[in-house]
């Protein structure tokens, strides 16, 4: 449709012009201040990235359309949603301003990086088994002891591979049998990996990496890899359940739930005192498979990247 005419009054075109160039100066001159927040009763934008994590895209987008709903319903906004599917493309995206009003980050450096630019905590997820799990398979006939080398290391890139061996689990770290195996390198998983592994006095070489977590237990289990995999606790599920031995588990900081450096105040405040409800923290810990949500915090994440950060013992 073509526009309406604009019918002159009185001065003509140009009158009318210089009439409202200095009203629209005025009403514009706030919102162009406000670069990429988003306007008032705007729809929210929500970032969510959930680690290396290569779960099916039916789950992935029930809980992310769970936890849209929910922080809408606070917020009294349409919140639309964006998945990272076990990509790491989204943290450039959220790292970058004006694409999202919300983040959902599972991994503490990118909840760290973003808090570094000026984005608010909402909420710490409350999940106690947060971490990275080292798995291994069991010794068939001597407990206490794990499997290690041999042939089936070739599947993972392993070029003459060490005999298979047992080994006690506190030996495995320094064990010549010894390889790990986590997902892509320079993911936060293979960053932790590689800092507990110096921590123990083994070889950062020895540490391999996959696409992604899920698949570390299939070439353990399905493949029989004799090998120790570096993986979320979400991923490792049942290991020590099915048979597995768990070697060793490094805590890290819960899941965070954010809001970007333009959101408003007011919908920062309401946000935040929407999660603090004990029923709404329940909705959210369901769809994400955590106990619930937590005061925000930002502690957590800055001891943990002292830590990752730090240089490894002395003499490992």
């Amino acid at each position: 449709m073509r526009p309406a005419p604009v019918r002159a009054g009185r001065g003509g075109p140009r009158g009318l012009a210089r009439w409202l160039a200095p009203l629209l100066a005025l009403v514009l001159a706030p919102m162009l201040a406000q670069g990429a927040a988003a306007a008032p009763g705007a729809t929210l934008r929500l970032g969510i990235h959930n680690g290396l994590l290569s779960a099916s895209p039916i789950e992935v987008d029930a809980m992310g359309q769970s936890i849209a709903n929910q922080l809408g319903r606070i917020a009294g906004r349409h919140v639309s949603y964006e998945v990272n599917y076990g990509s790491p493309a989204i943290a450039r995206s959220l790292l970058e301003p004006g694409h999202f009003d919300l983040a959902l980050t599972r991994p503490g450096n990118l909840t760290a990086a973003l808090l570094a630019k000026g984005w608010r905590l909402l909420a710490n997820g409350r999940d106690p088994t947060q971490g990275v799990n080292f798995i291994a398979r069991a010794c068939p006939g001597k407990p206490g002891q794990v499997q290690l080398g041999g042939a089936t290391l070739q599947m993972v890139g392993v070029h003459n591979p060490p005999p298979e061996t047992c080994v006690a689990v506190a030996e495995v770290w320094k064990s010549p049998a010894v390889r790990f195996l986590t997902a892509a390198k320079g993911s936060l998983v293979d960053l932790v990996t590689r800092r507990v592994v110096a921590e123990h006095g083994g070889v950062a070489a020895d540490v391999l990496n996959t696409d992604t977590q899920t698949t570390v237990p299939d070439f353990m289990s399905m493949m029989q890899v004799a090998i120790i995999g570096a993986v979320s606790p979400h991923v490792s599920g049942q290991w020590a359940q099915q048979g597995g031995v768990v070697v060793f588990h490094q805590p890290m900081p819960p899941l965070a739930i954010l809001a970007a450096p333009g959101l408003a105040a007011e919908t920062v405040a309401a946000l935040r005192a929407g999660l603090a409800d004990p029923g709404t923290a329940a909705v959210m810990g369901r769809a994400l498979g955590i106990a619930g949500l937590d005061a925000p915090d930002p502690r957590p994440f800055e001891v943990f990247m002292r830590w990752l950060h730090a240089a490894a013992p002395a003499g490992h």
